[in-house]
């Protein structure tokens, strides 16, 4: 049976289906991915107690049902998280877009040029780099294809090696920007490194809605994603 809930002529399923949607649309404006804890808890303040628990878990389960809510993997022990078909959707013209530009990108600097940018920011920070930390560094500042993947960073100075790929890159005329799965982690970046910072979320959204894929091609932006991984890139 069907009964409108006093004071919104709404019954319990729909104002639940309605605060479900707020919050989903509140947490992927920051988050490209999200704990479903996380979901019901802002679920229910959107509800603000017109509808039950189990009323927000069956508008949770439908989303799910309809392909508007999509399961992905966590890290390493932490359980599932979640992510829209939208925010889905956009990852997936923004790999491709990558894919495309393979090789055919302007690299940041010459081998050359690297190593006295390289000799010039040890000789100013007084240490120098580990072998990992160049290694790295020479792939992001040097390699031709629009998308170099750096792996292994955890624990090894990864502020430090993108401290001197912002002073690189910014003495060559590029500007560098951060992208991080969480607003946290984006803040956290910016802070330790000093390259302006935003979540892939609002990225992927000002792409898909105002820009397109060519806000993402610009030949003198270098982008730093952190954790892509998480993002399922």
């Amino acid at each position: 049976r069907r009964e409108a809930r006093a004071g919104t002529g709404w019954t319990g399923a729909e104002i639940a289906n309605a605060a479900v949607q707020k919050a989903v649309a509140h947490l992927t404006a920051t988050e490209a991915v999200f704990r479903e804890r996380d979901l019901h808890m802002q679920a229910a303040r959107f509800s603000a107690g017109r509808c039950d628990w189990k009323e927000i878990e069956v508008a949770l389960a439908d989303a799910e049902a309809k392909g508007e809510l999509i399961r992905e993997p966590g890290p390493t022990g932490a359980a599932e998280r979640l992510t829209t078909r939208g925010m889905v959707e956009a990852e997936r013209k923004m790999a491709d877009a990558l894919e495309h530009g393979r090789g055919d990108h302007q690299a940041v600097m010459t081998p050359k040029e690297f190593t006295r940018a390289l000799e010039r920011f040890e000789r100013d920070r007084g240490f120098k780099l580990s072998d990992e930390q160049r290694q790295a560094a020479g792939l992001i500042l040097t390699g031709r294809d629009t998308f170099q993947g750096v792996q292994g960073l955890a624990g090894t100075g990864k502020t430090t090696l993108l401290a001197f790929v912002r002073e690189a890159a910014e003495a060559q005329g590029w500007n560098v920007v951060g992208h991080s799965n969480g607003a946290k982690q984006a803040a956290t970046m910016e802070r330790e490194s000093g390259i302006a910072s935003e979540t892939t979320a609002s990225h992927l959204a000002f792409c898909e809605q105002d820009q397109g894929p060519a806000a993402i091609m610009d030949e003198r932006i270098l982008r730093i994603m952190d954790e892509s991984s998480q993002s399922g890139q």
